[in-house]
């Protein structure tokens, strides 16, 4: 009897190995498996230049070490990384139009990226070349003291140290404790360092409220080169930029997606080329609108025979990722983001909840046009693959619930 009990669990789970096997999800890379039901984060992708349109340069000398960019209630704002204790909102349409607002009673020892939240804006006083700052912090400012008449406001302060750093003698440009990006997600910041002996970036988490905290490791990802400004998306897409201090100082964007809770190197992981810093500038802030579409700033580079200005740049990374549709809606008094993507799929639908909390129980029913059921599948993680093999080629609704509530309705395809 005990061996045809252990027979069965093996074929069980035989069974499910097959049913939830893992792999590249994404049809745009070189090794896509359309059976993988699970991202193993394993997708390969060919060279990849990423287009940047160019907008306006940007007032100068003031913006000349523009480190930062951070789009808030539609409006533009950027820090410079050097004594200046001001922050500025930029006019695209009139880059000499500067709003100028000072942080009341602080020092800019060293201001290197932007990141906000729904109700604060934060300035990263972490840059770091030497290694051996032990006054790291962050300034945390309420969005509502950002008002057009504004020329001062107060910060709370937010203070840290790593927890895996013991040595604290100056390296300068050759340390792993360097830092320039960031960016707020549930009620935490998430930071990206700056490595100038590995070329890795290590993720780090410390709370967003004012206090002194150590930033916990979570893991590391060799990025092959300087990371200096991050974002992130509602919908989960986080994009990493950086140059390579190399010859021409070539610049780059990391594109991260399909990823598990806070594990971002767990997903997809694309890497584009942007050109280099002699044509572009020295890239130093990048934030993401919301639709995948985003701004990039640079300092001044003046090198040789090279000078840029300070630039206000756009960039669109529709093109590289699965087609999507997308609905939000108010859950708790907080919006959330619901994607199928890819639209349309042959096998998979990936189910994208953003932010997903949770002790919420959704469900996902696929309807016919005529509203026959045809298949349904709870949602107990913030990204949930369905297999749709089984449907017939055609359009279909797809419908999101909670506790029986409609929250969302996606309109998905097979094909």
């Amino acid at each position: 009897m005990r061996f045809h009990f252990t027979l069965f669990l093996l074929l069980s789970c035989m069974n499910n190995a097959v049913f939830a096997q893992a792999g590249c999800t994404d049809p745009q890379a070189t090794n896509y498996n359309p059976t993988a039901l699970s991202n193993d984060g394993s997708c390969v992708y060919t060279a990849t230049t990423l287009s940047l349109t160019l907008l306006t340069n940007l007032a100068s000398p003031v913006l000349d070490e523009s480190s930062g960019v951070c789009i808030l209630n539609g409006n533009l704002w950027t820090q410079v990384d050097n004594t200046n204790h001001s922050i500025y909102r930029i006019d695209s349409l009139n880059p000499s139009n500067l709003q100028t607002i000072s942080i009341n009673g602080v020092a800019n020892t060293d201001w290197e990226d932007l990141a906000k939240s729904t109700d604060h804006i934060f300035i990263g006083d972490f840059g770091n070349n030497s290694g051996n700052r032990t006054d790291l912090h962050i300034l945390k400012i309420a969005n509502s003291d950002l008002i057009s008449s504004a020329t001062n406001v107060n910060a709370e302060i937010i203070n840290f140290s790593y927890a895996d750093q013991n040595d604290f003698t100056a390296h300068l440009n050759s340390n792993s404790f360097d830092c320039e990006a960031f960016f707020f997600l549930n009620d935490s910041l998430h930071l990206f360092t700056k490595d100038w002996v590995n070329k890795i970036t290590k993720h780090y988490v410390i709370p967003s409220s004012a206090g002194t905290y150590v930033a916990q490791l979570v893991d590391s990802f060799n990025v092959n080169c300087l990371i200096t400004s991050a974002t992130k998306q509602d919908d989960g897409l986080i994009t990493l930029l950086g140059y390579d201090n190399t010859g021409l100082a070539p610049c780059f964007v990391w594109m991260l997606y399909d990823y598990q809770g806070n594990n971002f190197f767990s997903g997809n992981k694309r890497y584009f080329s942007l050109g280099s810093a002699a044509s572009l500038g020295q890239l130093e802030g990048i934030d993401l609108r919301g639709d995948n579409n985003g701004y990039i700033t640079n300092e001044r580079f003046q090198q040789l025979i090279f000078n840029v200005p300070p630039q206000l740049k756009s960039f669109d990374l529709n093109p590289y990722l699965p087609s999507t549709t997308t609905a939000v809606a108010n859950v708790n008094n907080q919006p959330v983001v619901f994607k199928a993507y890819p639209v349309p799929s042959n096998e998979t639908l990936t189910i994208s909840i953003q932010p997903f909390t949770k002790n919420e129980r959704y469900v996902f029913i696929i309807k016919d046009l005529n509203g026959k059921t045809i298949q349904e599948k709870n949602l107990s993680e913030e990204i949930t693959k369905l297999n749709i093999s089984g449907l017939q080629n055609g359009i279909y609704e797809g419908k999101i619930y909670l506790l029986s509530k409609l929250m969302a309705s996606l309109r998905i395809a097979k094909n």
